[in-house]
């Protein structure tokens, strides 16, 4: 009997999923959850053989959280099932780990059908991307697909197997490395490299920085506008991505498998470190540095020249060195700007007390 453990976030697709699962005599449900911090305890105790995985669960993105799920049991199988692009995701999945990956428009047959082969121990996709995965198995390299009404400048490069949508524009002097994704409507400023490696490096037992590989890329989903001389890394599994409607300004950098989500906006010279994932409609100021490892909740305001070293909840406000809450630490500088007259003051009132 196979166990199946279902993780998405809407009630009535667990509930769909759950019965064409117990449809089947060679499958046994063992659980459906709603979040990814249920998803990692319920795997930990119950060790499912196939997860079937929303792409947009909340709390960490998908491709992250299959990810997590190879660490937690490298056996898992994870079915991905989701109402995104299959075109922009699926091969993402796959690289990071999934062993098949879904549409939400999928037939209960085709369903059924996926979960066999998993049970098989092969990897389900439609043809076409099946197509594609076996040419890049095989270093066999497609050419860059262009949209309709693409503008690219002068000096520009465009790698293999890149596609670009409708309606970009593309100005001088930008570098979009080998299999990155940009979407439609996007407009991307001069110099920016899109691609690149990642800074991950391992010491040997010489005490030598050994490289780390980056085998993933970049998605930059529709509508995203990225300022002058900015760099984003490829992942070095998956795919970094750039979500919907994000406006980035000049000069920032977005290490490897970063996650930006919806309609974020981020000023110029902000660094973020490796596999921290960014929720929607934030807000982040100039020159704040944001660490590796993090989730930043929703609606979030991190002020400019602002570290942030640890996570933060949706709908919140934070400043300083390290981060803390907005309003208290206005409070804490009305009190740190008059150190120097509190200084001075406790030292007339020890030298008092010392002659007294």
């Amino acid at each position: 009997m196979i166990k199946i453990l279902i993780a998405d976030a809407h009630p009535i697709v667990r509930m769909g999923l759950s019965m064409v699962v117990n449809s089947a005599e060679e499958f046994q449900l063992q659980d459906a959850v709603a979040t990814t911090t249920q998803l990692f305890t319920a795997v930990e105790k119950q060790t499912p053989d196939i997860v079937i995985l929303e792409m947009d669960i909340p709390e960490i993105n998908g491709i992250a959280t299959v990810r997590k799920l190879k660490e937690i049991n490298p056996n898992i199988k994870v079915l991905i099932f989701s109402s995104q692009s299959e075109t922009v995701y699926a091969l993402s999945a796959i690289r990071a780990g999934a062993c098949g990956y879904l549409s939400k428009t999928a037939r209960i047959d085709q369903i059924l059908t996926a979960l066999t082969q998993l049970k098989e121990g092969k990897i389900y996709l439609t043809h076409a991307l099946s197509e594609q995965l076996k040419k890049e198995k095989s270093g066999d390299k497609e050419n860059s697909v262009l949209g309709k009404n693409v503008k690219i400048h002068s000096q520009v490069f465009i790698g293999e197997n890149v596609s670009i949508g409708n309606n970009t524009i593309i100005f001088p002097g930008v570098k979009v490395y080998d299999n990155c994704i940009i979407g439609n409507d996007c407009i991307i400023h001069a110099n920016t490299i899109i691609g690149s490696d990642g800074f991950g490096f391992n010491l040997d037992k010489n005490g030598n920085q050994i490289k780390v590989i980056h085998n993933g890329n970049v998605v930059l989903e529709d509508s995203v506008e990225l300022g002058a001389n900015c760099t984003i890394d490829k992942a070095t599994l998956g795919s970094t991505i750039i979500k919907k409607g994000v406006k980035i300004d000049n000069l920032v950098q977005i290490a490897h498998n970063v996650v930006i989500g919806e309609n974020t906006v981020i000023a110029a010279l902000v660094g973020i470190a490796g596999s921290t994932t960014i929720g929607k409609n934030c807000m982040i100021g100039g020159q704040a540095g944001i660490s590796g490892h993090l989730n930043i909740g929703d609606r979030v305001m991190i002020q400019a020249a602002s570290a942030v070293f640890k996570n933060i909840k949706s709908d919140s406000s934070v400043m300083g060195y390290p981060a803390i809450n907005y309003r208290d630490y206005s409070r804490s500088y009305v009190h740190f700007k008059n150190l120097p007259s509190i200084i001075k003051s406790l030292d007339k009132i020890f030298k008092f007390e010392k002659n007294a």
